[in-house]
């Protein structure tokens, strides 16, 4: 936590290179995981639940949930998300001012959603003045600590390589295509700095940043390792970090990327693929008890219900 956000997005010492053959391995390996079936899109949350318990992902594909956005804290850390992301592409080409930017983006409301839009709307003179004042200083923060200006950091929105510039500035999610699997990522904001080609492989210099809208916490790492996955087999090399910056404090937390680490997620998604195909051809999904089992649809059904979350 005493990390820098500065600090962490300099790789430039960062000690790992990675051969090509070996990225194309992974690459086949995930092809052949996803062979003579289905074609599937697969994000981070369907890793995460597939490997928590087969069951809770069973059941969270079964009900319609929500966005999870009703709240306020909720609706304006999205909203503080989203303009990071405008700010932070305009930021690079014009170096506008964060307030000015805020006051004019609230006010031009195109881009949100309808929800979001309402929200907005029925906030009263003083609530509007707040809301400005404080997605402004989150801004500021990152205008201080990202080189926006700086060509040669290769600053970028999003996941996507080559980056692809979209007409409507909100959360695009960026995805990859893999034979008949395709990778969707909304967790990366920001993208910072190339590898280094060198011969049959390159040098890892690229940070992948989230903005998360509380402290960040281990979970937003471990997260991120499907986002570092998508960024090696479109790449060719993988990260030299992931990172999780907290929206409302400025904490810091980061991991650097090693071959281990990215074997490891690619094994996730592959572990995913399987449990996904048994579960929709018929096979009864093994259930995993965890802390998660508050959150879980089917917990009034499930046989671990009656078990306390101390236990876990």
């Amino acid at each position: 936590m005493n990390e820098s956000l500065p600090e962490v997005l300099n790789t430039s010492e960062h000690p790992y290179g990675y051969r090509f053959d070996w990225v194309a391995r992974l690459r086949e390996a995930l092809e052949g995981a996803a062979n003579g079936r289905p074609c599937y899109e697969l994000t981070s949350v369907d890793v995460t639940q597939a490997m928590d318990c087969p069951g809770l992902w069973a059941a969270k594909q079964e009900v319609a949930t929500g966005d999870g956005q009703s709240s306020s804290p909720s609706q304006q850390m999205l909203l503080t998300r989203q303009m990071a992301r405008m700010w932070g592409r305009d930021a690079a080409n014009r170096g506008t001012r964060p307030f000015q930017f805020v006051e004019d983006s609230l006010n031009d409301p195109f881009w949100m959603t309808e929800r979001q839009s309402a929200w907005v709307a029925a906030q009263s003179f003083d609530e509007r003045i707040e809301l400005v004042g404080e997605i402004s200083a989150v801004l500021c923060r990152l205008q201080d600590q990202i080189p926006f200006r700086d060509p040669s950091a290769d600053v970028y929105v999003g996941l996507k390589w080559p980056q692809v510039e979209v007409g409507c500035p909100t959360l695009v999610a960026d995805d990859f295509e893999v034979g008949r699997l395709t990778l969707v990522s909304d967790d990366v904001d920001f993208r910072v700095r190339t590898c280094e080609i060198d011969g049959e492989g390159a040098w890892a210099r690229t940070v992948l940043l989230a903005l998360v809208p509380e402290k960040p916490t281990q979970a937003d790492l471990e997260r991120l390792g499907f986002s570092a996955a998508m960024h090696t087999i479109s790449t060719n090399c993988p990260p030299a970090r992931v990172a999780a910056y907290g929206l409302l404090d400025g904490k810091l937390i980061s991991l650097d990327v090693d071959a281990e680490w990215i074997g490891l997620q690619i094994g996730c998604i592959m572990a995913t693929l399987r449990i996904i195909y048994r579960i929709q051809t018929g096979e009864e999904p093994p259930l995993t008890p965890g802390t998660y089992c508050a959150n879980c649809p089917a917990r009034r059904d499930c046989p671990f219900s009656r078990i306390g979350l101390e236990e876990f």
